[in-house]
Parts: C-alpha cells; sequence; structure tokens
C-alpha cells in the first residue's frame, strides 16, 4: 500500500506540474514559476484530502451494500469542500470572510469538483489496466475432496503460491479496492488482485460469496449472529464477515443459516 500512495503521490504531482504549464480556471496570468508552484502544491494537498474521503466512501459502500460509485460520488462532493475554502482564502488573502462572501466561490467549488473527479477517474483506470495486466489467465482446475479440519479448506495451487510460506488454512478473502486480502487463522496477505479473480483461482473450493466484498471458506465459519434482518459470519479466527441481504436466502438454502 505504501508503494502504491507513493506512485499516486508522483503521479498528481506530476498532474500539477502540467496543470502549472498551461495554468487552466484563469491562472495562466500568475508568473510562470508561481503558477506551477501552485497547482503543484495544491494538486498535492487536494490528493491528501480527497485519498482518505474516496476509501471512507468504498467503505461506507460496503457496508450499505449499495453501487461503490454512490459511496465515491459522494467522497468527491465532500472532498472538494475544503480544498476549494483553501483555495479562496488564498485568493482573498486570508481573509475569512471575504473568502465566503467571494462570488467566485461556486465555480471554484465545481473546478476543484472537476479536477478531482478526472484524478481519481484517471487513477482508476490506470491501476485496473495494471491489475489485469499482472493477473495470470484463468484457468478450471479440478475440485480436491471436501475434509472435515478446516486446514483441509480447498484452495488451488495457484492461489497458494501468492501467499507467502507458512500462512496456514485460508479462511476468508475480502475485496478492497484493487487488492483482495487473504484472511488465515493469525494472518492475512494483501495482494494486487480483484476479488472475483481470486475466487476464479479457488476452482471448486467449498466457500461462498457472502458480500460484494467477501467469499468465506465454509470450514472457517464458527457462529452466525442475527440482527434482525442482518446476518455476521463470526469465523474461527473471530472475524466478523457481513452477510450481504441478498444472499442470506442463498445461505440459508446451503446450510449456512438457520
Amino acid at each position: 500500500m505504501a508503494r502504491r500512495i507513493g506512485i499516486e503521490s508522483f503521479l498528481v504531482l506530476t498532474i500539477g506540474l502540467v496543470l502549472g504549464l498551461f495554468g487552466p480556471f484563469g491562472t495562466f496570468e500568475m508568473a510562470p514559476a508561481v503558477r506551477i508552484a501552485f497547482w503543484m502544491g495544491y494538486t498535492l494537498l487536494g490528493y491528501a484530502i480527497f485519498r482518505p474521503m474516496i476509501v471512507v466512501g468504498r467503505w461506507v459502500s460496503e457496508a450499505l451494500s449499495l453501487p461503490p460509485i454512490i459511496g465515491v460520488g459522494l467522497a468527491l462532493v465532500l472532498a472538494a469542500v475544503p480544498l476549494t475554502f483553501m483555495i479562496a482564502l488564498l485568493f482573498a488573502g486570508f481573509d475569512v470572510a471575504k473568502a465566503l462572501r467571494w462570488d467566485g466561490l461556486p465555480m471554484l467549488y465545481f473546478d476543484v469538483w472537476l479536477i478531482g473527479f478526472l484524478i481519481n477517474g484517471f487513477f482508476t483506470l490506470a491501476f485496473r489496466d495494471k491489475e489485469i495486466a499482472a493477473a495470470p489467465p484463468v484457468v478450471d482446475l479440478p475440485a480436491r475432496p471436501a475434509q472435515t479440519e478446516i486446514e483441509a479448506v480447498p484452495d488451488t495451487p495457484r492461489f497458494t503460491d501468492r501467499l507467502p510460506m507458512g500462512f496456514g488454512p485460508l479462511l476468508a478473502l475480502k475485496g478492497e479496492d484493487h487488492y483482495v486480502r487473504a484472511i488465515g487463522e493469525t494472518r492475512d496477505e494483501l495482494l494486487l488482485l480483484r476479488l472475483r479473480d481470486a475466487m476464479a483461482e479457488l476452482g471448486d473450493a467449498e466457500g461462498q460469496s457472502v458480500h460484494r466484498s467477501w467469499w468465506v471458506a465454509r470450514a472457517a465459519v464458527a457462529s452466525v449472529q442475527r440482527e434482525g434482518r442482518n446476518a455476521t459470519l463470526i469465523l474461527s479466527n473471530g472475524t466478523e464477515v457481513p452477510v450481504a441481504r441478498d444472499a442470506v436466502a442463498q445461505l440459508r438454502k446451503a446450510g449456512w443459516l438457520n
């Protein structure tokens, strides 16, 4: 993840440099050095604001079982507010009242939101392409016989090869943005792989997709908590996995839920 953030920060600074050279949104009249410093500084500041907000937006979408675009869209709308105010404050000579009364504030907000939207879209496409290129082709693998012990949760050699030595039995997979987190009894590992590709590599492993962001091994489920219409799976290592409402009927039919 640190490497990913480093790459994103470098790209943001590069985008800021390009914007500084062209001077969009009425900034071309600035002195070149000031204009470049302005755009590089504010794109980096924008990244520091937008990045965590987008992560939170994805978490909200996951928790509420909403399409990710809703959470990310809301995050972009909210993240543009503080950055807009900071830029307006600079233009107003750090006079808060003047910045808030500035007639150009709505248009500035739109410009900030638009740049954030475009940069986020660029990152989504760029890292998705990298992820597809890095993922090996999916092939059908023969099923392995199910066993009663959790150590015998079926897997395939291809997915096992992605995990470090001594990882132990695979309990669950959790999709996190462009990554998947493999969860074991005592440790977890973050892999550059989409959740659906990871599930495809598991082949006929005895498990179930219980949520848009979760796959769980059947043998890993220790108990089930019910609260109204909501259900949560408790794994053998204590991990709590939410069950999507549209998956409840399927899990009940499969005997996972009473």
